[in-house]
């Protein structure tokens, strides 16, 4: 309730730098040091989710070993108000950052028969084939007026329930994230939704491109500890972690299931279990940090990773880090309308 109210308040968590006249938030970074790690799940953990009726996991095996180099990633999912800046500065009008042939067409409009798009689509085949989907749904603690949109689709046939996704998905603007308008989702200490995986891409670009200008003091966690490291120009990228990367910050040295351990915790994350049913400002579940400082990788919002969504073993250079790619890309860390299987490190959907 704190940090829905501090609407008019200046965050002191980040850092305020003003770049060729124009502001930019800069997020407090968390060291993740290199080194190998477990990714995916075990065949006994898959079997014993799949008998208690979570068949959404086959895609974690096999279990492998994954070697990562040393990076850094935001303490906390990118807010509105670090969003805002490149709102603001007018990162919507300037295609450099919009680096793909996909995502430029997407910014001018002329990509309609989006991802997303298809991926509903799947859905609705799916209600219309099982009607009882809709009552595991409402079980799952999803919202009733998301339960109700899909049984409103459920009654077209396909064409017109495409033609209805259609329009909603012509129609969202092209100038700024699909919900920047709703209260319910705008508060500056909020986490940035209704943002493509090409809208995050260009953030990270432009971010990257202001961090270019001129020296800058970055604040970084390192080892329990807050340190201030000189930023020179051309030296950093601020990019979209990998899945690999995701995972193993989740994970950290340990290799636990969920980022704070082994056992579940419903104090740990923003998950259907908590009935909050919205976002919450990021960083406002400590018992859910990771040990190396990293806040909110399980529930509140799902996460973009820069990753092709595609079998195990993972491998940096077997083509799933391409960008010139319109397949579907991995999304992690589940969000508030999902239970504990969902916000598990190991979890991935596309």
């Amino acid at each position: 309730a704190c940090g829905e109210r501090s609407r008019t308040m200046s965050d002191p968590r980040f850092q305020e730098i003003v770049v060729n006249g124009q502001r930019v938030l800069l997020p407090p970074l968390v060291f993740i040091p290199a080194g190998p790690f477990r990714m995916g799940s075990s065949r006994w953990h898959i079997l014993r989710l799949r008998l208690s009726g979570y068949t959404w996991v086959q895609d974690e095996l096999p279990r492998h070993t994954v070697d990562v180099p040393g990076f850094y990633i935001g303490k906390f999912p990118v807010t509105n108000a670090e969003y805002a800046c490149f709102v603001q500065s007018g990162g919507y009008q300037d295609e450099r950052y919009w680096r793909t042939a996909a995502a430029r067409a997407w910014l001018r409009g002329e990509e309609v028969e989006s991802g997303a798009l298809k991926e509903a689509m799947e859905v609705w085949r799916a209600i219309h084939a099982q009607p009882g989907l809709l009552a595991q749904l409402r079980r799952a603690g999803i919202l009733a007026r998301q339960v109700a949109v899909w049984e409103q689709l459920a009654r077209m046939n396909e064409e017109e329930a495409r033609q209805t996704l259609g329009r909603a998905y012509a129609e969202r603007p092209r100038d700024r994230p699909a919900f920047w308008d709703d209260e319910g989702w705008n508060n500056p200490s909020q986490p940035v939704v209704g943002v493509t995986w090409y809208e995050a891409m260009a953030f990270t670009a432009w971010l990257t491109d202001r961090l270019q200008v001129s020296s800058h003091k970055l604040q970084v966690w390192r080892n329990g500890q807050l340190e201030t490291c000189d930023l020179r120009p051309g030296t950093f990228e601020v990019r979209l972690p990998t899945e690999a990367e995701w995972e193993k910050a989740a994970r950290g040295r340990r290799g636990w299931i969920f980022p704070w351990g082994n056992r579940w915790d419903p104090e740990g994350a923003n998950t259907a279990e908590g009935h909050v049913l919205r976002s919450t400002p990021v960083g406002v579940y400590p018992d859910g940090v990771t040990p190396e400082g990293v806040f909110d990788l399980a529930g509140n919002v799902w996460e973009w990773t820069s990753s092709l969504y595609r079998p195990y073993p993972y491998r940096v250079d077997d083509g799933r880090e391409v960008l010139e790619s319109e397949d579907r890309r991995v999304v992690r860390g589940g969000a508030f309308y999902d239970g504990p299987q969902s916000v598990r490190c190991a979890s991935r959907r596309r």
